[in-house]
Parts: structure tokens; C-alpha cells; sequence
């Protein structure tokens, strides 16, 4: 197990230490119970160590959870969000679970709506072989991480690999 509040490990991780996990990517509003009791039934229904991570750790140092409450704050964050720096934050929460879970060679990442969005640049990771975005509002926003918007960078970076990427839009 690990000691990183950013990261939510589903209870049922040390049960299923196959080679292939997936790390999900919650909404603005983090790790909130809705976004933690998701994770559980992944873990459950896919039969899959799945971590939480709470990127907005990257600017208030801690895990977060928010509510409508917090809309405005979390709006301003979401604006100011460096993707750059959630590249690193990335690659390095991926380090961090394999120093603490060696087997796992792949990943999926599940992303909802902001989490969507990082899913893109998630998948420019080495190890991610999949990348399921749920409405990942912003996904060709100009010059977001690395001069490219979110999905121009994951292109760059796995043009001839063999990622799935599956995207998930709704109208209203």
C-alpha cells in the first residue's frame, strides 16, 4: 500500500495484483465518495487494482474533496491547471504505484468530464494501452500541454503504438 493522499487505492487492490490496472481520473469535485464508491465498482466489476488520483493536489499539496460549495474555487483551478505540469504529476504517480505493485506492466485510464480531459495526456504515458474518456470537456483546448491541446499530445506521443482510445460525448 501506499501513503500518498493523492492517490485513492480501492479496497480491493491487494486482491487483484494482475499486470493490468487502471488509474481513474474523478471530475473537478475529486475524491469525493461518489468518485471513491466508482472506484470500488471498477475494481469489482473489472477485477482490477484501480487507483484515484486527485490531481488538484498538484496546487493545494493535499487530497481534496470538494462540493458545490467549492464551485468557484475549483472553477479557478480548473482555469489555472498547467497540463505540463500534470504530465509530471502523472508520470510520477505511475512511478509511485509501480515501486509499490512491480507487476503491473499496463494501464487504463478512465477519465470523466475535467478527468476526461487529463485522460488524453495521461495516455502519452508509457504505460497506459488504454484511454476512456467520459465528456472530456476541453479536449482540443490550443496550446495545453507542451504547445499542443490534449489530444494533439497524445497523438505525439503514441502515433504508431497500439493505444485504444474510446470517447464517450452526450447531447442535451
Amino acid at each position: 500500500n501506499m501513503n500518498n493522499p493523492y492517490i485513492y487505492e480501492s479496497r480491493a487492490t491487494t486482491e487483484f495484483l494482475w499486470e493490468e490496472a487502471i488509474i481513474l481520473l474523478p471530475d473537478i469535485y475529486a475524491q469525493t465518495d461518489y468518485s471513491k464508491h466508482t472506484a470500488e465498482e471498477l475494481a469489482s466489476n473489472f477485477s482490477r487494482q484501480v487507483f484515484l488520483l486527485d490531481y488538484f493536489s498538484i496546487y493545494t499539496s493535499k487530497a481534496n474533496t470538494f462540493s458545490e460549495n467549492d464551485r468557484d474555487m475549483v472553477h479557478n483551478l480548473m482555469e489555472d491547471f498547467d497540463g505540463n505540469k500534470f504530465v509530471t504529476f502523472f508520470d510520477n504517480a505511475v512511478g509511485e504505484i509501480r515501486n509499490a505493485y512491480p507487476k503491473i506492466k499496463k494501464l487504463s485510464v478512465i477519465g470523466f468530464c475535467f478527468g476526461g480531459r487529463l485522460a488524453y495526456i495521461a495516455g502519452g504515458n508509457g504505460l497506459v494501452s488504454s484511454v476512456f474518456s467520459f465528456y472530456g470537456s476541453g479536449a482540443n483546448t490550443e496550446n495545453y500541454v507542451d504547445g499542443k491541446t490534449p489530444v494533439e499530445y497524445l497523438v505525439s506521443k503514441k502515433k504508431n503504438s497500439d493505444l485504444s482510445v474510446n470517447s464517450f460525448f452526450g447531447l442535451n
